[in-house]
């Protein structure tokens, strides 16, 4: 099985006076059969997370099963809608960890060994849905660059707007 899915979008940031528009490519390439696997294993587990989660007062932003290194690791990403209060809490994370890693145990849906990892996104979260994107609009965000533009491959500045590209 192979396919390949590009998704463009577009942000504007303003950095000072000035406007920059960029179009991001999202590239997702689906190689084998293990890799179609992990991606089943990511929905049986964002289903069984999500409630959880929400028992603790945040929710399931993200999941994600894949090796490193030697190691396979279950990385449940958690949130919380509003992050006034300081985001997501320790006692969020371990009773999200606490009760999935009960009720992974149960159901078994991941045939090889892992690690159950459940943290929140971190000051160095990723924007990569359109939620996130209209949560954090008006927001200081860092737009790393793959080619300098002006002598700098990372701009600074207030995420402005975003919409699909062609």
């Amino acid at each position: 099985m192979c396919y390949y899915i590009n998704v463009n979008i577009v942000i504007v940031i303003r950095v000072g006076s000035e406007t920059h528009s960029f179009v991001l490519i999202m590239a997702i390439f689906e190689r084998n059969d293990e890799m179609a696997a992990g991606n089943k294993i990511t929905d049986i587990v964002f289903e069984l997370a999500n409630p959880i989660a929400l028992d603790a007062g945040c929710f399931v932003d993200d999941v994600e099963f894949k090796k490193e290194g030697s190691d396979y690791v279950l990385r449940i990403i958690i949130d919380v809608e509003d992050d006034s209060e300081g985001g997501v809490s320790i006692d969020q994370c371990e009773a999200v960890n606490r009760a999935l890693s009960d009720i992974l145990d149960e159901k078994d849906p991941i045939s090889q060994a892992y690690m159950l990892e459940v943290s929140s996104p971190g000051i160095d979260r990723e924007l990569k849905k359109d939620r996130d994107f209209e949560r954090f609009m008006g927001r200081d965000v860092d737009v790393k660059l793959y080619k300098a533009m002006n002598g700098n491959k990372l701009l600074c500045g207030k995420l402005v707007g975003y919409g699909e590209g062609k």
